[in-house]
C-alpha cells in the first residue's frame, strides 16, 4: 500500500504503496534520555521509543530497521512524540554487528519505500548479554556495476521503482512513464517524477551475512497497468478487482501480534498530492483501499479520522480510505465494519464514482457470504473529509485535477497488492500465490499482458507469485 510504510507509496506503492498510518502527535518537548537512536539494521519493538535529528518517535510496529525507512519517511511504523529538550540526552545506541568489508550503502527514498533487497541479519543485545552471536561476513565482488536497471522511456514505473541513467540511479517518486529521469528528477518536495540517488560504476564488495536467528522483514508484491488508465474526470466510472483468500500462516515465527498482513484492490490520486507532479493540496497520499487484513492491522478510526490499530487474529475484509499530511506527519483514516472471511473465500472489491451526487462508494465483500453481513462499506463525500474547504466534493477534486493536470481525465494509480510486515520469507511465501480472478478498471483490457508485476524486499518462493485466472 502507499501507507509509508510504505510502501507504506510501496510504494505505493510499499502504498502503500505502503505504507500505514500514524497517530496525530503534538510536538512536544520531550526528554529523550534513555531512548534508543535510530540506525539501520536493528531490531525494535512495539511502543519502543527512538530518536533521530533530535526528535523522539514511538514505534509502531515491530521490524527490522532499514536504510531509507527513516522514522520521518514511514509513518506506518512510527509516530512522533516530541522534539528532544535542551539538554542533549544520551541515547542508547544498539550495536550492530561489525562486518570485515565495507558495506554498500542504500539510497534514501521517499514515503513510498522500496526497502533494500538484501538486508544484513543482525542480533539485538539484552540488557545484560553473555555471548551475543554475531553473523559472519565474507566480502564477495559485487557481480554488476552498481547501477540498477537501465530506465526504458516505454515502461510504466511506479513509486519507489529504481532505475539508471547515464551511470545516475534513480527513484520513483511516483508513477511515472516516459519522463527521462536526466531531465525530470529533483530533491524530495520538488514534484519531480524521479529523486537522484548518486553515480553509479564503482564496483564495492558486498558482505554475505550468515543470520543466527530467523529474520523478519517487510515484503510486497504488487500488480499494476501497463498503460496508463484513463479514469474519466466527468462521468461515472466503476473500478473491480477480485482475489481469493490465501490460507492462514502456519508457520511457528508468525505472531499476529507483531505481524501483518494487508492484501487489496485500490485506487489512489498521489499524482495530485503534495509531492505529485500536480500538487493540489499539502496531502501526499489519497488511498482508497478495501482491504483483507491480518495481524496489527490500521482498522479504525474516531470521530476525526485519527486511526487505530488492532491486532486480528483471523482473516478479515473491510473498507478504508487513507490519507496522510507530511508538513504535519499526521495520518487520517475512514473505516468500514470488519467482516470475518475465511480462506479459499472469493473477495470482491469495488470502487464506484457517482458524477451527480460527487461521491465515491467503496465495499469489500465475500462472495460466500450473503446480502450485506458478508460486506463492508463506505461512502467518501470528498477527498480529505477532515479539511471540507479543500473541495465540496469528488466532483469538484476530479475538476480541478483535469484542469491542473490538462488532461481529459484523473491521474490514478489503480493496482492490487499483498504487503507485509514483520513477516519471514517463508510465511510470506505461504501466502502466495496471489490469486486474481478480475481487475476491471477503465481503459484497460483484463488480459494478464496487460499488467505488470513487482516483487519488493528480495524474498524468494519456489512457486509463482501471481495466478491470474481470467
Amino acid at each position: 500500500m502507499k501507507r509509508q510504510c510504505v510502501v507504506a507509496g510501496t510504494v505505493a506503492v510499499l502504498m502503500l504503496v505502503v505504507c500505514f498510518a500514524v497517530p496525530t502527535v503534538q510536538a512536544q518537548t520531550v526528554n529523550c534520555a534513555g531512548a534508543t537512536a535510530w540506525v539501520p539494521n536493528i531490531s525494535v519493538t512495539v511502543n519502543e521509543l527512538v530518536t533521530f535529528n533530535n526528535l523522539e518517535y514511538k514505534t509502531l510496529q515491530a521490524h527490522t530497521t532499514l536504510a531509507g525507512w527513516e522514522p520521518p519517511n514511514v509513518p506506518s511504523l512510527f509516530t512522533l512524540v516530541g522534539t528532544c529538550g535542551s539538554a542533549t540526552p544520551t541515547a542508547t545506541v544498539k550495536p550492530t554487528p561489525t562486518p570485515t568489508a565495507t558495506v554498500k550503502p542504500t539510497p534514501t527514498p521517499t514515503a513510498t519505500v522500496k526497502p533494500t533487497p538484501t538486508p544484513t541479519a543482525t542480533v539485538k543485545p539484552t540488557p545484560t548479554p553473555t555471548a551475543t552471536a554475531t553473523p559472519t561476513a565474507t566480502p564477495t565482488a559485487t557481480p554488476n556495476s552498481g547501477c540498477w536497471t537501465a530506465w526504458v522511456s516505454t515502461t510504466v514505473y511506479l513509486g519507489g521503482a529504481q532505475v539508471s541513467y547515464n551511470g545516475q540511479n534513480y527513484q520513483a517518486a511516483f508513477y511515472t512513464q516516459g519522463n527521462n529521469p536526466a531531465t525530470s528528477s529533483g530533491p524530495t518536495g520538488s514534484g519531480q517524477p524521479w529523486l537522484p540517488e548518486g553515480a553509479c560504476g564503482i564496483a564495492t564488495p558486498t558482505p554475505t551475512a550468515t543470520p543466527t536467528a530467523t529474520q523478519h522483514t517487510d515484503y510486497r508484491v504488487q500488480v499494476y497497468t501497463i498503460a496508463t488508465p484513463e479514469v474519466p474526470s466527468a462521468q461515472n466510472w466503476t473500478i473491480q478487482y477480485q482475489f481469493t483468500v490465501p490460507p492462514m500462516p502456519t508457520s511457528p515465527t508468525f505472531n499476529y501480534q507483531d505481524g501483518t498482513v494487508y492484501q487489496w484492490g485500490d485506487i489512489d490520486f498521489d499524482a495530485y498530492g503534495s509531492s505529485g507532479s500536480y500538487p493540489l493540496s499539502a496531502y501526499s497520499i489519497s488511498q482508497i483501499v478495501p482491504q483483507l487484513i491480518l495481524g496489527n492491522a490500521l482498522d479504525g478510526n474516531d470521530a476525526n479520522y485519527v486511526p487505530s490499530w488492532t491486532p486480528q487474529s483471523s482473516w478479515g475484509i473491510q473498507a478504508q480510505y487513507y490519507w496522510y499530511n507530511p508538513t504535519t506527519s499526521t495520518s487520517y483514516a475512514q473505516n468500514g465494519s470488519i467482516v470475518k472471511v475465511k480462506a479459499g473465500d472469493i473477495i470482491t472489491t469495488t470502487i464506484a464514482y457517482t458524477q451527480s451526487n460527487g461521491t465515491i462508494v467503496a465495499t469489500i465483500a465475500d462472495n460466500n457470504i450473503p446480502g450485506s453481513a458478508g460486506a463492508s462499506t463506505i461512502t467518501i463525500s470528498r477527498p480529505f473529509p477532515n479539511d471540507p474547504s479543500l473541495f465540496t466534493s469528488w466532483s469538484d477534486f476530479f475538476s480541478k485535477a483535469a484542469a491542473k493536470s490538462q488532461t481529459s481525465y484523473v491521474i490514478s494509480q489503480p493496482s492490487v497488492d499483498v504487503e507485509t510486515y514483520d513477516l519471514d520469507n517463508t510465511t510470506f511465501c505461504g501466502l502466495l500465490p496471489f490469486t486474481l480472478e478480475e481487475i476491471s478498471i477503465p481503459g484497460i483490457t483484463q488480459t494478464p499482458s496487460a499488467f505488470g508485476l513487482q516483487q519488493l524486499n528480495g524474498f524468494s518462493c519456489t512457486q509463482q507469485t501471481v495466478n491470474y485466472t481470467f
